[in-house]
């Protein structure tokens, strides 16, 4: 008596059959094998790009650190720094707005604020005064 594996496999490749299944079965194979490896080297990929993404993020915060630190630590900042941090470019300020938030809170001795608080959309800044009433 064959086994069960020789038998199928005899009728799938007899002679006298109508449907010769062992192409159809290499073939599904292959584009199986072909869909893992693209997701894999597409997985691969994502995973590369953003660790270089963090790497980049981690170097333009580390340079703009010492600004910060420079505008946030002094009651009355140098204006030249001012003008040094407005001047930041996109990339830069994705960087250093969540690290300005969280030393705002550190610096000033607050809680940390929302952004849309520390940076309105008209421009100014308004800072709340002690036991003023509106």
């Amino acid at each position: 008596m064959t086994s069960l594996a020789g038998a199928a496999a005899q009728a799938v490749t007899a002679p006298g059959s109508r449907f010769d299944l062992l192409p159809v079965v290499r073939s599904l194979g292959l584009v199986v094998a072909s869909m893992l490896g693209l997701v894999l080297l597409l997985v691969a990929v994502r995973r590369l790009s953003g660790a270089r993404q963090l790497r980049l993020r981690e170097e333009l915060k580390r340079q703009v650190r010492p600004l910060l630190l420079e505008v946030l630590a002094e009651d009355d900042p140098d204006p030249d720094a001012v003008q040094r941090l407005v001047r930041l470019g996109r990339s830069q300020w994705r960087a250093a707005e969540p690290m300005l938030i969280t030393m705002l809170g550190k610096v000033r001795g607050g809680r940390e604020m929302p952004s849309s608080r520390c940076w309105p959309p008209a421009g100014r800044l308004e800072v709340p005064q002690i036991g003023a009433r509106r």
